[in-house]
């Protein structure tokens, strides 16, 4: 596939990476020094100029391009871009990134008779979403929704206290006799597991399952016994994902703010109803103490400063917040939160924003594709199709599909049933598939096996 990116950013770069391996890639971007960051790392061709300039587009090698990516800074760039993708060189898939959510509010405007986008990215909405996740269930460091939010998987750490140390995966089964949950990775010492019945769990695994939404606080309570549900929450930064968290939260919960910008924390104040609106620096150790950051549940930092949010978070957590989040942009960043545990979570953007795309771009009919364990993973929601004479699964068992460990089919949601997958389960055409794969180099596996065969097309 050929496939144009408009802008060289960190998203843009983070693409480039992604997707150089199995398709042609352009980019383009105003900034030379950004393209020659690409350049030297990256096998794709890179071109300097206006993203928003049909010549510029021309010579990205938009005239035969299948897709175009615009994730530049500028909204109305990414919009025109599109406009001129589609109505000059008629290429047939057009996401943009649209910062502002006010387009959002304004849905019909985007078609092919409007304004010719197909898939409209809000970081700021996908991140906050993620946030609400993750305080509506405790004890979780990553949870993501399946077959329209009935099916979640989340990962957790196994306590020092918790009943699943020593346990078999076959006995975590018989621990929860009445809840049907399927474990479908472990990570011990940031390492794989290829894992099977007979493997044993151990504290400190960080562990992936899934299960039906209204039964994962009842698995959470069995690794994490000693967490609490979460009451009060402290955010710092009151912009977009800032605002969106607390407008979000702060009926259920006992919700403060902080802004250092004077402007923005008038607006919060104005804007929210049961909210704490703070003027200050978060990063102030007199304020947090004012504040009893020690009686936190939870201290998210959601500014727009990498550094900032790290060491705010790694300050509140020292003066006592029960737990803590920081928005890390840098994938570089992210991945030494995650391999220091300086802070108790990091989410990024980036990786949100690169599943959703790579949603468009997999073979096969996927509905969700998300990153899990800082990249290293995916989950993913795959329609099945075909027949038992034109699919390589439909009509058969799980376990005769001889998949490779590192994949797992984790549940199936058949028309409106959902059923935790057992290896005796047979796949049937429509059916909704949920698969984790923890090895990357299997993504291509996955894909051929969920296709049809184009001699019964």
């Amino acid at each position: 596939m050929k496939i144009i990116i408009l802008g060289a950013g960190q998203v843009g770069s983070s693409l480039a990476k992604n997707l150089q391996k199995d398709h042609n890639i352009s980019v383009v971007d105003e900034k030379a020094e950004r393209l020659r960051h690409i350049q030297n790392h990256f096998d794709v061709k890179t071109i300097c100029g206006s993203a928003s300039h049909p010549n510029i587009l021309e010579e990205a090698g938009a005239n035969d391009a299948d897709m175009i990516i615009a994730v530049t800074n500028n909204d109305e760039v990414n919009i025109v871009a599109c406009q001129i993708a589609y109505s000059l060189f008629k290429i047939p898939t057009k996401i943009a990134r649209l910062r502002n959510k006010n387009y959002a509010r304004y849905p019909q405007i985007f078609n092919n008779d409007n304004i010719p986008i197909d898939l409209i990215i809000n970081p700021s909405e996908l991140v906050t979403q993620r946030l609400v996740r993750l305080v509506e269930h405790p004890g979780s460091f990553q949870i993501v929704d399946f077959a329209n939010g009935r099916l979640q998987l989340a990962g957790s750490e196994i306590a020092e206290d918790s009943p699943l140390h020593g346990m078999s995966i076959r006995e975590f089964r018989q621990e929860l006799p009445d809840i049907d949950a399927r474990v479908v990775a472990i990570y011990r010492k940031k390492q794989n597991l290829l894992i099977s019945a007979d493997t044993v769990l151990q504290k400190e695994d960080e562990v992936f399952f899934i299960a039906e939404r209204i039964n994962i606080p009842a698995i959470l309570r069995e690794f994490q016994p000693q967490q609490t549900a979460c009451r009060k929450l402290f955010i710092a930064g009151g912009g977009n994902i800032g605002m969106g968290l607390a407008k979000k939260l702060e009926n259920d919960y006992l919700v403060k703010i902080v802004e250092r910008n004077y402007e923005n924390c008038h607006l919060a104040a104005e804007t929210l109803n049961n909210t704490t609106v703070l003027s200050g620096d978060a990063s102030d150790a007199e304020l947090l103490n004012a504040e009893s950051i020690d009686d936190t549940d939870l201290f998210c930092a959601v500014t727009n400063d990498d550094e900032a949010n790290i060491m705010s978070a790694m300050l509140a957590k020292k003066m006592g917040a029960k737990s803590t989040i920081a928005l890390v942009n840098s994938l570089s960043y992210a991945a030494l939160v995650d391999e220091t545990h300086t802070i108790d979570r990091a989410i990024s953007p980036q990786r949100i924003t690169i599943g959703v795309i790579q949603t468009y771009l997999r073979k096969g009919d996927m509905l969700n594709i998300y990153s899990l364990y800082g990249g290293h993973a995916e989950a993913c929601e795959i329609v099945v199709h075909g027949t038992a004479d034109s699919s390589p699964i439909v009509g058969k068992k799980i376990s005769e599909l001889n998949l490779p460990k590192a994949i797992i089919i984790g549940a199936i949601v058949r028309d409106n049933t959902v059923l935790v997958a057992h290896d005796h389960y047979t796949i049937e055409s429509g059916d909704h598939v949920i698969v984790t794969i923890t090895d990357l180099d299997h993504v291509y596996t996955i894909e051929k096996l969920f296709q049809v065969l184009p001699v019964f097309l």
